[in-house]
């Protein structure tokens, strides 16, 4: 079982903020998170101290900056497009 902290990007995607493409990403995403019994952690704060609290395997984001300072830190982080390229095909 995984587990993944997820921060902003999911809740705008599922609202339709980025559009009916994404939304239906989204809604995806969520139905093979609980099919698979992984686990996500919503970002309340900081992501990082989210990780750190739910001993999670990683950040799945939007953010390319917050992906490049964690990276230096040895802390894996995905894109939330590659994340998603991962799991749908």
């Amino acid at each position: 079982m995984a587990c993944w902290v997820v921060n902003e990007w999911l809740l705008h995607d599922l609202r339709g903020d980025n559009g009916q493409e994404r939304q239906m990403e989204a809604d995806r995403f969520l139905d093979t998170v609980i099919h698979r019994c992984d686990v996500i952690v919503f970002v309340m704060g900081s992501p990082f101290q989210a990780l750190i609290t739910s001993n999670a395997d990683g950040i799945i984001t939007t953010d390319e900056d917050l992906q490049k300072a964690l990276t230096l830190f040895g802390i894996s982080v995905v894109m939330r497009d590659d994340f998603l390229k991962q799991k749908f095909t």
